[in-house]
């Protein structure tokens, strides 16, 4: 792997399925039971573990056998959000890395929501992924980066109050697909965690398109998802003195995406070609592929499958048991 690459996996994943009213009825009544449980084995209050909202009537965030903090966004902990409305039942997967025991601990908990077999109640042709958060951890600083995403049109950055940035972006928070680098460290101390002891910057690829999740698992082509992005060592193209200063300036205070939108096509062309020697060709490394082929393949864990499925689930059944005191209400 590219000596930049610490990790590349999902940080979220979400999809919905239709509910008819029984179906709604039971889970609410279900995620109520949990709430409760849970309440009093952590000496806690039931709304720091269930709630309800505007939009969904039913919401319960659950530890997916990590360290976990009820009450809480627990935003770098992976968790399970299960969200019900009188229409839809909404799962969303987070935190970095997911990976099978991640899954196969979520396939008790909406076993339990839901009080069925996991096959009747989480058909992957009738999921439909919403949203999925592509996140790659690079070793380097956000300030020596900058990102151009192709036929966005919308970019910016910011940054902390002693004036270092933080963020980049390009894309709408709307769009169907999204770049984000921001630096891991700034974010752990946001959240009150502790920072990271070396320099680490995430890129994230937020995508908005839904299909199935069949179909997701199947023949999501990554190539496709992250083609249109190209990153660049800011360093580098500092080096080659290439560029003139105004240009620096602003490509180190708001990225390199507003410098490309003021020119025509022609002259983006040209500046395109000659800052391409300083891409940090990342998204093409095989390993990225491989990783992330695995993180899609672990998803498989939610359902019945191989021997291996079900010889690892009897045995996380076990420990899930010990560790919130129930496998069933």
């Amino acid at each position: 792997m590219s000596e930049l690459i610490l990790d590349a996996n999902f940080d979220r994943l979400c999809m919905t399925s239709v509910v008819d009213e029984i179906s709604y009825q039971k889970y609410s009544e279900n995620i109520n039971n949990i709430s409760y449980l849970l309440a009093a084995k952590n000496n806690i209050k039931m709304k720091r573990v269930g709630w309800q909202s505007e939009r969904y009537l039913n919401n319960i965030r659950l530890p997916l056998l990590s360290r976990f903090i009820f009450g809480e966004r627990n935003p770098e902990t992976p968790h399970l959000l299960v969200q019900v409305s009188e229409k839809h039942c909404r799962f969303e997967f987070k935190g970095h890395p997911l990976n099978y025991k991640h899954y196969l601990c979520a396939r008790q908990w909406i076993a339990i929501i839901t009080g069925e077999h996991i096959s009747k109640c989480f058909d992957p042709k009738r999921m439909t992924v919403t949203a999925t958060d592509i996140a790659i951890d690079l070793k380097a600083a956000i300030s020596s980066l900058t990102v151009d995403q192709r036929r966005s049109q919308k970019s910016g950055a910011f940054y902390n109050r002693a004036g270092g940035l933080e963020t980049l972006y390009t894309g709408m928070s709307r769009s169907s697909k999204r770049t984000v680098l921001y630096d891991r460290s700034a974010k752990a101390l946001d959240a009150g965690l502790t920072p990271y002891d070396k320099m680490i910057t995430r890129v994230e690829i937020r995508l908005k398109n839904r299909m199935k999740l069949d179909s997701f698992m199947e023949s999501v082509d990554l190539n496709k998802i992250y083609g249109s992005i190209y990153l660049y060592s800011l360093d580098e193209i500092v080096e080659s003195e290439m560029l003139p200063e105004t240009y620096l300036s602003l490509i180190k205070t708001i990225g390199i995406k507003p410098i490309l939108q003021s020119m025509n096509d022609s002259e983006r062309r040209r500046f395109r070609k000659k800052i391409e020697p300083f891409e940090v060709d990342i998204l093409s490394c095989k390993e990225i592929e491989v990783a992330l082929r695995t993180a899609i393949n672990n998803i498989s864990y939610l359902f019945e499958g191989s021997q291996l499925i079900k010889s690892r689930y009897r045995d996380l059944k076990k420990q899930f048991k010990k560790e919130y005191g129930f496998t069933r209400l």
